[in-house]
């Protein structure tokens, strides 16, 4: 049962249930469901999640966890309660004045797929979410369909924490760049069945895998020194980060003053499906790589080149050549490689390591693979908290990553793609540098 519980976290499989209402399709675009202002939500709890208000049609209004990692949208009647499948509109709460209840509606979604179902252990009522000793009850989880045709932004600043509900966001890769947005194309992965009751219901790729560098040193000339990568899926339903043990032995490896986890306290968090225990641990800075079709590399290494191409011109570099290539005389390389963008962030980020058999992450390596490798962990809203995020999915499969407007606290840097040396220019404001002259040739 608790496998099955950790399961439902990952929404691969939902155990012990039975359909009662004929299947829908929860992904078909409906009419934009916001406004253009902020959605004041709750991150100060000792949850760490994003909480949020959720009304259904003659329901009462109901703390939910918003969650970008679930791929369903679910309101708990309780355990005694019949699961179901309904295709009610949803309201969208959010908080009338900070700490305050959940009282104003903010969005509203048409027909949105809602599943009624109690998803933590059938004798913990209500479901919690959080810390063991300071735990937040919730009745509803809002997963990714709820989004189906709408762009979500996560403004999480700890400060004054909100969500906007968006249209799709104008400007493709190379406007967006322009605009000092770091561009991660196409980060959405997974997708499979749910067994609900014996009945095979298919979910969309809704998960958000991010390519990391743990603790990277990006000027390292010692490639095996640059950070250690991983591949963590993002969501706001925890507020710790998770890492599991094989992983964070790798990072052992590069960084041998990190300590050993048998010197590391206890810890323990809540999901929304139940209790996780490990050891609490900091790393001291994380980068997230947007992936490469054209130039795909380890995220680490990725790290490295826009740190070495956007501010030097590929014939002043090397060698050793970054690209793999030299003129004819060995002395200059003269091939250039495309770099994608990189979100730094040179701060400390809390991780509880987790066992390699941790049911939930197993459930999302198996889910990615094998298009992805194996899972690492999760990347919580702790980390999330340190910049702008535009989950930008219906019409562009995108997300758009910026650093808080006017922040001057050292605690995120956008590297935007470089695609061709003379983008070199265009970007160069983004990392507060001159502007450079204009670009004509590719060798500058």
């Amino acid at each position: 049962m608790v496998a099955a519980r950790h399961a439902l976290a990952a929404a691969v499989a939902l155990a012990g249930c039975s359909l009662v209402s004929d299947f829908t399709d929860s992904f078909t675009p409906n009419r934009f469901s916001g406004d253009p202002f902020p959605i004041d939500v709750d991150t100060t709890t000792a949850s760490g999640a994003i909480m949020v208000g959720m009304q259904l049609p003659g329901d009462n209004e109901r703390d939910a966890v918003l969650d970008v990692l679930s791929p369903l949208t679910i309101v708990d009647r309780g355990s005694a309660a019949e699961p179901s499948i309904t295709t009610p509109d949803l309201t969208l709460l959010g908080e009338s004045m900070p700490g305050g209840a959940f009282d104003l509606p903010r969005a509203s979604f048409d027909e949105t797929q809602v599943v009624a179902l109690h998803p933590c252990d059938p004798m913990m009522e209500p479901c919690e979410v959080g810390s063991p000793t300071s735990p937040r009850a919730f009745g509803a989880i809002v997963g990714m369909p709820t989004f189906a045709s709408d762009s979500l932004r996560l403004h999480l600043d700890p400060a004054a924490p909100q969500i906007f509900v968006l249209a799709p966001i104008a400007g493709d890769s190379n406007h967006r760049s322009k605009l000092c947005d770091g561009v991660f194309p196409s980060p959405f992965q997974g997708g499979g069945t749910l067994l609900i009751g014996g009945t095979e219901v298919q979910f969309s790729a809704w998960r958000i895998a991010l390519d990391t560098c743990l603790a990277p040193d990006p000027t390292n000339p010692v490639a095996s020194l640059r950070g250690t990568d991983a591949l963590l899926v993002a969501s706001t339903g925890v507020g710790i980060s998770l890492v599991r043990t094989s992983a964070y032995a790798r990072y052992q490896l590069g960084h041998p003053t990190a300590p050993d986890p048998s010197t590391l306290p206890d810890d323990s968090v809540l999901l929304s499906s139940g209790l996780v225990s490990g050891k609490h641990v900091t790393i001291p800075s994380v980068a997230l790589v947007a992936s490469s079709a054209s130039n795909p590399r380890a995220p680490c290494t990725q790290t490295y080149l826009s740190h070495l191409l956007v501010p030097n011109n590929i014939s002043k570099v090397g060698p050793p050549c970054p690209c793999g290539t030299i003129n004819s005389t060995a002395t200059e390389c003269n091939d250039f490689c495309p770099v994608p963008a990189v979100v730094e962030l040179p701060t400390a980020i809390d991780f509880l390591i987790v066992g390699d058999d941790d049911p939930t992450i197993q459930a999302l390596s198996e889910e990615l693979s094998p298009a992805q490798p194996q899972v690492d962990g999760i990347l919580g809203a702790n980390a999330l908290a340190h910049f702008e995020l535009d989950v930008d999915y219906p019409t562009n499969g995108r997300l758009l990553a910026r650093c808080f407007a006017g922040d001057t606290s050292g605690q995120c840097s956008v590297r935007p793609e470089l695609e061709t040396q003379c983008e070199r220019d265009d970007i160069s404001p983004c990392l507060g540098w001159p502007v450079q002259p204009a670009c004509t040739d590719p060798n500058d």
